[in-house]
């Protein structure tokens, strides 16, 4: 085989592999406990854990942080996304181990208050810092980050609104919660809807907050949490946030907010921008007792006519952001607040 075919085999090949593994996810992994959180049937099933609020993936390097948590230990210690955590008291990291040692022998972790010393790379260079994790639920820590997110800004001569909503939850009482936040930026000119690394289920209400009319999704062969996504809880008195929104994505949006950043779209003073979402939108199922979640994807759903996955929501105005680059401004949010004020 000559180099060049060699080459695009291996790439199409390293392709592959990696999909498979993003189709199993271990209790080694931060995403596991994200999971089981959101897919357990009541709160006292959600498995806590020491935790300082990052999302990340594992590199060559150590561990790559690609999110960072509002007022979560990592936030507060100035952590940022692009940093990658090398060690914890001078061992090499691990994102569930390395706070939770137990978690190695056992699916119980009980609490502890314990401070940790973190190497960290940034832009080549090496600091270290001092860090004492939560012991808490993602689902928990999901929702607090949301309602911590929350900012309100001038721009030139207008006011701007943030709000990262890092979960989607059908629970009636965040539903009443996205009520409050937007009810709180009601005196803004726009809004940024910040849905880059999200996560969670769809729920009509979530849409209510923002449009009038009901949601014109037409979705066929839906997954198995896709069918019920018109059945809420209870019926709300949601008056719509109705003036320009621009909405965020990127690689790590997936499931109910890509489906969410797809309906809020149609108007024209709703525009997307960031990277194209990862086209996520099947069904995780336990497989017990081996604790692991088992992906299956939805390669029939159709939104809109559309196959959503593997595909995802390419955002109208592409800006690119990629994960390991460290930067101290962020050209996706600095594209989202000129894009609203050429709107507003």
């Amino acid at each position: 085989m000559r180099p060049a075919l060699l080459l695009i085999a291996l790439s199409l090949a390293c392709k592959l592999i990696a999909a498979e593994s993003s189709l199993n996810v271990t209790a080694q992994q931060l995403d596991y406990y994200l999971l089981q959180a959101f897919y357990s049937s009541t709160p006292a099933q959600r498995l806590p854990l020491h935790h300082i609020g990052v999302q990340g993936q594992v590199t060559a390097n150590g561990f790559l942080v690609t999110a960072v948590l509002e007022n979560y230990p990592a936030h507060e210690a100035g952590l940022n996304r692009g940093d990658v955590i090398v060690s914890s008291n001078g061992e090499p990291f691990h994102e569930i181990y390395s706070f939770n040692p137990d978690a190695q022998h056992s699916a119980t972790i009980d609490p502890i208050n314990r401070s940790f010393t973190l190497e960290v790379i940034r832009d080549q260079q090496t600091f270290h810092v001092d860090i004492t994790p939560v012991y808490e639920n993602l689902f928990d820590s999901y929702r607090s980050a949301t309602l911590a997110s929350i900012q309100e800004f001038s721009a030139g001569n207008k006011i701007i609104g943030y709000v990262h909503f890092w979960a989607l939850s059908r629970a009636t009482n965040d539903l009443i919660a996205y009520q409050d936040l937007l009810q709180a930026l009601v005196n803004t000119d726009g809004i940024i809807l910040d849905l880059r690394n999200s996560f969670g289920f769809l729920d009509k209400h979530q849409f209510a907050l923002f449009q009038n009319n009901d949601p014109q999704l037409q979705i066929t062969a839906p997954a198995q949490w896709l069918e019920d996504w018109q059945q809420s809880s209870a019926s709300l008195d949601v008056e719509p946030y109705r003036k320009p929104i621009a909405v965020l994505t990127n690689d790590y949006t997936r499931g109910a907010a890509e489906i969410l950043a797809h309906e809020l779209s149609r108007p024209d003073r709703v525009a997307t921008l960031g990277t194209r979402s990862a086209g996520m939108i099947g069904d995780y199922s336990e497989v017990e007792p081996q604790g692991s979640f088992n992906y299956r994807p939805a390669r029939e759903t159709q939104i809109d006519g559309f196959i959503f996955e593997e595909t995802g929501l390419t955002p109208e105005v592409e800006v690119s952001y990629p994960a390991a680059e460290s930067r101290r401004d962020d050209p996706q949010f600095e594209a989202a607040v000129n894009l609203l004020l050429g709107i507003i």
